[in-house]
């Protein structure tokens, strides 16, 4: 089994031309433009989550005016 040290090595390698090549800012621009989706798509999935905690402590809770909050926030 090849070493992880070597692999990483070999890709890092040959993957320079591809970072290099002509169409060098059209790469690095979609490479970040998907970094920053993935980060946002992460934030996201956090906010839901702690406004479904949210709206669910309001039922927990029969508290109609946290209720209302809640969808209020989602609106």
């Amino acid at each position: 089994m090849p070493n992880s040290l070597d692999f990483l090595v070999e890709f890092l390698r040959l993957s320079k031309l591809f970072w290099r090549s002509k169409q060098k800012l059209k790469i690095r621009g979609t490479t970040f433009l998907l970094a920053l989706l993935t980060i946002m798509q992460m934030i996201l999935a956090v906010v839901i989550t702690q406004w479904s905690a949210a709206l669910f402590n309001a039922l927990e809770q029969h508290s109609m005016r946290g209720l209302i909050t809640q969808i209020g926030v989602l609106a």
